[in-house]
């Protein structure tokens, strides 16, 4: 009960900080830092501020917003996964999908043996006292995650909708691929060697999938169910969201990460549904309220750290620079390898290209795990970083129209 009275309290919030954003028209970067929600992350640490007054209200916060952040992982992954449609990458070209994949493995390689060199930055700097190798590993799979296909700027214009379908390096691949990177090497880097489910005992990696994916199909095979028995959609949504809570609150005991069972789904759902149009306006339309939601709830447990804004802005200017780097790299090589031909804005605007909730998510699952509390600043850092690649203007390629 407790979950669902948060969800409407931080949904009235939303829509009363909604007002206040949109009866203006703002700049083009402000504009578009808006339409990334990520405005709602200091007024969660506000509320989050006046909830630490009181420390008993402030422990029941902070299991709350850690129970809403299981359920809106999970709907972020699903959300994630409608975006693989396996018939809309059949509409592109092979050397295309060859060019991100490398690209992916490039970044990701490149940050995570740098991310080793910043060890001595994380741990005495930023107080992550975390397994290095897992440190590394995330930072080298937020690397290779973008924003799709939300609204950037370009320089001298207003906001637009870049056209992923005609880039041939558009982020179809690269989210799933750092997902999957996450899932396949995360026991191996935490160190994770048992895992306790019930009667259940997990000794070995391959479990560990067989896990993720049977839970995932599970689920996609319950939305299919729902979209394919009830036709109002009000009714489709609602019986959804109770579907998706009852799976995050299941992930969130038992230590699962979320996101990745919500991808799985997702990718099932959105390849085996036969009112995808349909389908995918009602799950859109929950996302754009649980897209506020997570950020409120993410700045609402940051407020309970002790963070320092100073050196989290200097990790987030040296982690852009890197992935900046690390992504103009590899996608040069991946073009010579493939034989694509890109020009220099487009490869600009690639490795420029800002960070999403999706790279927020990512590192907000590790709370949820066994290595979480030490992540806060990582978390911040990250938020940070986002913040300013989503206000940096990027170069317009020359395909598309002002």
């Amino acid at each position: 009960m407790r979950v669902i009275a948060s969800f409407y309290l931080i949904y009235i919030v939303c829509l009363i900080c909604r007002s206040l954003f949109v009866r203006r028209r703002l700049a083009a970067p402000l504009d578009s830092l808006r339409a990334t929600h990520l405005h709602f992350v200091p007024i969660g640490i506000a509320v989050g501020i006046v909830l630490t007054l009181d420390h008993d209200l402030a422990a029941v916060a902070v299991d709350i917003q850690r129970d809403l952040l299981g359920v809106i992982l999970v709907w972020l992954g699903i959300d994630t996964g409608l975006r693989f449609d396996f018939r809309r990458l059949g509409r592109r070209a092979s050397r295309h999908h060859a060019l991100e994949g490398l690209q992916v493995a490039g970044t990701a390689a490149l940050i995570f043996f740098l991310a080793l060199l910043w060890r001595p930055v994380l741990r005495y700097q930023m107080g992550i006292a975390v397994e290095p190798a897992l440190v590394a590993l995330l930072l080298g799979v937020l690397a290779t995650t973008l924003r799709m296909p939300d609204r950037v700027f370009y320089v001298r214009s207003e906001l637009e909708t870049p056209d992923v379908d005609n880039s041939p390096a558009g982020p179809f691949i690269t989210n799933a691929a750092g997902m999957t990177l996450l899932t396949v090497l995360y026991p191996y880097c935490a160190g994770v060697t048992v895992v306790e489910l019930g009667p259940f005992t997990l000794v070995n990696t391959s479990s560990y999938w067989a896990l993720y994916a049977c839970a995932g199909i599970l689920l996609g095979l319950l939305l299919t169910f729902v979209f394919s028995t009830f036709q109002e959609d009000a009714l489709c949504a609602i019986v959804a969201t109770g579907i998706v809570g009852t799976f995050g609150g299941l992930c969130t005991g038992k230590a699962i990460p979320g996101i990745v069972v919500g991808f799985v789904a997702g990718v099932w759902f959105i390849n085996t549904t036969t009112r995808r149009r349909d389908a995918l306006e009602i799950l859109e339309k929950t996302t754009g309220i649980l897209q506020p939601v997570f950020f409120l709830v993410i700045g609402g447990l940051l407020a309970t750290q002790n963070l320092t804004v100073l050196r989290l802005t200097a990790f987030a200017f040296l982690f852009l620079v890197a992935r900046s780097l690390a992504r103009g790299i590899s996608l040069t090589v991946a073009a010579r390898v493939t034989r694509c031909h890109l020009s220099l804005a487009e490869i600009i605007g690639s490795a420029l290209r800002p960070l999403g909730t999706l790279s927020v998510a990512l590192a907000a699952q590790l709370l949820l795990l066994d290595s979480g509390p030490n992540l806060y600043a990582l978390i911040a850092a990250i938020l940070v970083a986002a913040a300013i690649g989503q206000v940096s203007p990027l170069p317009k390629p020359r395909d598309v129209s002002a």
